[in-house]
Order: structure tokens, then C-alpha cells, then sequence
């Protein structure tokens, strides 16, 4: 299914109004149903979420966020509604339980943390000589200094007041997305380091978990003994009665 600007796709009484796949990864989904009442979308790298659904009344707008996977599809039903098991039913159809996100623009959204929230976007900038200059002047491209002037590019002081102009604007985009990136490899750096961190601070306090699990065991055993040894001096102690009266009636 794919959805372009004002149109709409209809499958039977369900329209879906609207695709919206912001922070998708470039993939296949599919809508399957595990259950009664239950959609789940899943990507080609196994990625799934399940979403429960309910009856749609007449000439309802309803939105299936699947938040976790970046994707949400917006339904409309017509003038008799449709039922719960209609929409499941619509949705995954032989020929309608797919959907393709393609890998298009410059934007990269990085997961960097155990919560959904955790997510980092990373914008990449082409940086071919056609896209460095000043507004006014590019350096590349059809009709960039270097391809019209050639090796003329300075034969006059304009030409070099305008190469001067684009390499400073080349310069300044450079030096902002070495900036950008730069900031984002710290970001990620200091997950790597906070994660390593937390994974060190688990291991740890699993192992005093099991360290205090076993001391308890060693005080239990420790008891026990102290019990059976208790238990073997009193039986000791009382046979040896009967044998201290003995040797007074013997004397």
C-alpha cells in the first residue's frame, strides 16, 4: 500500500486516508493477525508490534499508531462502519498487507537507548563541489566557477573576489556539518560509555545478588549443624544416666 499526496487508497468499505512513516527504517511491512482482534505489523528485519482493534462506527477516522516500528496508518470507514474482524480482514488481504518504505531523503534516525524516546536524527549533507559556494557563486556543476572559467577562475579581480566568496561558503558548510557530526559522535560516544557503565553496574549487582544468596545458604548450613551437634550432646548426655544410677546401686 502507498499513499500519495491527496489520495486516498480504498480496500472495500475501509479507506486509508493517510501513510505516515516518518522514523521507519527502508523496509517491507506486513500486517498479520496473530488473534481475534489483534493487528500486527512486522518488518522484513523481524521488528514487530501488536496493536488491538476494535469495531469502527460509520464514517469513523481512526489512527493505528504502530509507534514502535515508525509507523502510522490512518483508516476512514464509509456509511455502514466496519467491524472489528472486517478491518483485520481488510488489512491483511492478499494484496493489501504490505507496506514499503524506500530509503529516500537525507535525515537517518539512530536508536541510542532502551526507551523509544531514545532516538538521535543525523541529517547528511551532500558535499559535492556543485553543492559548496556562496548563494550567489558554487564551486562545481554545470554552472559552477571551476566548469565555466576553467583554468580562467582568477583572470580578473572579480573572479577571484567570487572564488574567494565560495570558498568561504564552502568553508563555513564544511566546518558546520564536521560540527554536526562531530556533536553526534560525541552523543553516541557517551551512550557507548554510559551503556558500558550500566551493563558493569548490573554485572555487579547480579553478582552480590548471588554472593548474599550463598552466604545465606552457608548461615543455614552452619545452623544446622550447630543444631545436630546440640542434638547428638543431649542424646549423649542422657544415656549416659541410667549408667551413672547403675554403678551407685552396684557400690
Amino acid at each position: 500500500m502507498a499513499v500519495g499526496g491527496n489520495q486516498n487508497l480504498s480496500i472495500n468499505g475501509l479507506t486509508a486516508t493517510t501513510i505516515t512513516a516518518t522514523t521507519a527504517r527502508p523496509q517491507t511491512y506486513t500486517f498479520t493477525s496473530p488473534g481475534a482482534g489483534q493487528l500486527t505489523l512486522t518488518g522484513a528485519d523481524g521488528t514487530s508490534q501488536t496493536l488491538t482493534i476494535t469495531n469502527m462506527a460509520p464514517n469513523e477516522t481512526r489512527t493505528l499508531d504502530f509507534n514502535q516500528l515508525g509507523v502510522s496508518v490512518t483508516l476512514q470507514t464509509g456509511p455502514a462502519g466496519r467491524t472489528a474482524a472486517q478491518v483485520i480482514t481488510d488489512l491483511t488481504g492478499p494484496t493489501d498487507n504490505t507496506i514499503i518504505i524506500q530509503g529516500t531523503g537525507n535525515t537517518s534516525t539512530l536508536q541510542v537507548g532502551a526507551n523509544v524516546p531514545d532516538t538521535l536524527q543525523l541529517e547528511f549533507v551532500s558535499m559535492l563541489s556543485e553543492n559548496l559556494g556562496s548563494p550567489a557563486y558554487k564551486l562545481g556543476g554545470s554552472s559552477g566557477l571551476i566548469t565555466t572559467l576553467g583554468d580562467q577562475v582568477v583572470k580578473t579581480i572579480q573572479d577571484a573576489h567570487n572564488l574567494m566568496s565560495a570558498l568561504d561558503g564552502a568553508i563555513q558548510t564544511l566546518n558546520s556539518r564536521r560540527g554536526t557530526l562531530g556533536a553526534a559522535q560525541n552523543r553516541l560516544e557517551h551512550t557507548i560509555n554510559s551503556l558500558g557503565v550500566s551493563v558493569e553496574n548490573l554485572t555487579a549487582s547480579e553478582s552480590r545478588i548471588r554472593d548474599a544468596d550463598i552466604a545465606e545458604l552457608s548461615s543455614d548450613l552452619v545452623a544446622q549443624n550447630i543444631l545436630q551437634s546440640a542434638g547428638v550432646a543431649v542424646l549423649a548426655q542422657a544415656n549416659q544416666t541410667p549408667q551413672a544410677v547403675l554403678k551407685l546401686l552396684q557400690g
